[in-house]
């Protein structure tokens, strides 16, 4: 099975997103490649994946839902709002968040809320998680209605396609048991949301 691990980046410069490729097999992971690649790129290269894959992604694939209100009342589900934002710029992206956020603050996702690791996805300061919310909602706006790609948690109608998943790097990390050092969150951070 295919193991495809995305360190997603939403910055102007669009040179920091990372992907590692995996084979998993026998109960072992072996890594094949790490390199960096560019948010079309990688839109790309997860369009042509061969089943059966796992592609686990670092960035939002929704925004709380008091926000989603805010922003884009008419919409039922998170591929309504990611369909809303092929329509819109980063900028008005940017615009709602503001005004939102003046108004009520940075809300955390429910699922966020769990895990005393997760900014909001509302969050632009050190570190800007709105760029990379937005593109990435724009990216998987491409994915939803192939039937090629499950997109949990989304209803699916097979076993055999291809899986993106959301990753929590810093849940992840706690969750086995090691360190967050190297990462953007500290002690300070982690303690001020218990």
């Amino acid at each position: 099975m295919l193991v495809i691990g995305v360190d997603y980046s939403g910055a102007k410069t669009d040179n920091n997103t990372w992907i590692s490729r995996g084979i998993f097999s026998e109960n072992t992971l072996t890594i094949e490649s790490c390199e960096p690649i560019t948010r079309g790129n990688l839109t790309s290269t997860l369009g042509k994946l061969n089943l059966p894959t796992i592609a686990s992604i670092d960035f939002p694939f929704s925004v709380p839902e008091q926000f989603s209100k805010f922003w884009c009342p008419e919409a039922k589900d998170m591929t309504e709002l990611w369909h809303a934002t092929s329509g819109i710029t980063l900028n008005d992206f940017l615009f709602f968040r503001d005004e939102f956020v003046k108004q009520h603050g940075e809300p955390k996702r429910f699922g966020d809320t769990l895990y005393p690791e997760c900014y909001s996805c509302l969050h632009k300061a050190n570190p800007n998680l709105v760029p990379m919310t937005f593109y990435g909602m724009q990216m998987l706006d491409q994915f939803k209605t192939r039937p090629d790609f499950s997109i949990p948690p989304l209803p699916s109608d097979s076993i055999t396609q291809s899986v993106l998943l959301e990753a929590m790097p810093g849940a992840g990390l706690r969750a086995m048991g090691l360190p967050l050092r190297g990462t953007r969150m500290d002690a300070k951070h982690i303690e001020s949301e218990k």
